[in-house]
């Protein structure tokens, strides 16, 4: 996932099976309907993704999606520590 590229547009283009589809379509709710915040939806995606990688049904492209939402995000964790400590 870029930088440029937000979370809903990367989820809308995504190819994947029907197991992982329902996380997804999931995800695409909670973003436009509920109106959560990207962070909060990734995780919450990771979560789902992480157990139907436990079972072994993550496709391929399930599973870049999943490494990439395993990444740290340096920039946010650190601005993050950095205001929690000044408070």
């Amino acid at each position: 996932m870029s930088k440029k590229e937000n979370l809903l547009e990367l989820l809308q283009k995504l190819d994947i099976n029907s197991d992982e589809q329902v996380y997804i379509n999931k995800a695409i709710h909670q973003l436009t309907e509920d109106k959560q915040s990207e962070q909060a939806v990734a995780r919450s995606l990771a979560k789902d993704f992480r157990s139907l990688a436990l079972k072994q049904k993550l496709s391929e492209q399930g599973l870049k999606m999943f490494t990439e939402l395993q990444k740290p995000n340096f920039a946010e964790d650190i601005a993050r520590l950095s205001t929690t400590m000044w408070f």
